[in-house]
């Protein structure tokens, strides 16, 4: 592998001279080439490297973040989901308790009316036998006063019981 002490050692190398070589110019200035390309390269694979490390490294965060939006929504969706069975359940409770308030509300209406009807029958009696006491008290007092009447025309057939006066025969 390519690295600055190999560019380091490129840089210092010699050649040792031969008749008929390479011009040692040329080979010179390849060489400088050769060593500022590999230095051009190894900076930006450098870069590279440093880029690669910040993605990874965002990466992980976000990695940490996708985890935790994850569990978030989880989380969110267990409380919504233990909010509706709450709300349902509470729900149920309110229509039950509402039920037993109605059958309780009519079942003291019917008992109301029951004993209302009962107290009009019982009053309706009463008035019934009030009022039969009251015909026969009448029809007494009539009897007993028809046998006054004719009493009181038996001891005096002049008298009239009308006018109180006695009568004339004109």
């Amino acid at each position: 592998m390519i690295d600055h002490n190999r560019i380091n050692e490129l840089r210092h190398m010699e050649f040792a001279k031969a008749f008929r070589g390479y011009e040692p110019k040329e080979v010179d200035a390849v060489l400088a080439q050769v060593i500022a390309e590999m230095t051009e390269l190894l900076d930006e694979r450098r870069g590279f490297e440093e880029r690669i490390a910040e993605f990874s490294a965002r990466s992980g965060d976000l990695s940490g973040k996708e985890a935790l939006l994850g569990s978030t929504l989880l989380k969110a969706e267990q409380i919504a989901e233990s909010l509706r069975e709450s709300a349902r359940r509470e729900s149920e409770s309110m229509i039950e308790e509402a039920r037993k308030e109605a059958s309780r509300i009519l079942d003291e209406a019917r008992t109301v009316h029951a004993r209302s009807v009962l107290e009009m029958e019982g009053t309706r009696d009463e008035w019934l036998l009030g009022l039969s006491s009251v015909r026969q008290d009448v029809q007494k007092l009539l009897t007993g006063l028809s046998q006054l009447e004719e009493k009181w025309l038996f001891l005096d057939p002049d008298r009239s019981l009308g006018t109180g006066e006695p009568e004339t025969d004109s």
